[in-house]
């Protein structure tokens, strides 16, 4: 989703899924002449997303991993009941270059439903996490996103509004070569 960027970063990220070289990926930019914001951006782009799983990257994240969508895409594959999988990231601080894990550690249950969410305070970073598109549903072509995307922005709403409509989450995938 090209959120009326002016600093090229869709051409960038074309010429680094080209340069991958991977047989079968397609890739599309969604563009808006003006800045929709975080919530809109994503709705927009997820409107525009035909595939079986999707992954929000923002411009100022990277993955260190290049098989990192690969062995996520597995896992879901794998286990039908799932509707993410995630993995600890490192935050960089901007003010000092100061690293973190995010989360701290890893939760107690290698696999949390809505109540874990809830309860626990549990939180994945954008850039960790590879949903299900629960949204797009191919037989129909047709996609249904809830209202509440539209209203709510951020990381948390995601990881809830896929747990409520009873998907469960991996958000331990360090576990299994993550």
């Amino acid at each position: 989703m090209d959120d009326a960027s002016s600093d090229g970063s869709a051409d960038l990220a074309r010429q680094e899924v080209e340069a991958a070289g991977r047989p079968g990926t397609e890739f599309r930019v969604v563009r808006s002449e003006t800045n929709l914001g975080d919530g809109l951006a994503f709705v927009a782009a997820i409107e525009a997303a035909r595939g079986r799983f999707y992954h929000v990257l923002d411009a100022d994240d990277f993955w260190v991993d290049p098989d990192k969508l690969r062995k996520q895409m597995a896992l879901l594959e794998t286990h039908g009941s799932l509707a993410g999988v995630g993995h600890r990231a490192i935050l960089r601080a901007a003010e000092d270059g100061s690293e973190s894990f995010h989360p701290q550690q890893d939760p107690v249950k290698p696999v949390l439903n809505l109540e874990d969410l809830l309860t626990s305070g549990a939180y994945f970073h954008t850039s960790a996490m590879l949903f299900r598109n629960s949204f797009y549903d191919p037989a129909s072509g047709k996609v249904v996103v809830p209202q509440i995307l539209r209203e709510v922005t951020g990381d948390t709403i995601r990881l809830l509004v896929h747990a409520a409509a009873g998907g469960d989450l991996l958000p331990a995938a360090d576990h299994v070569g993550l």
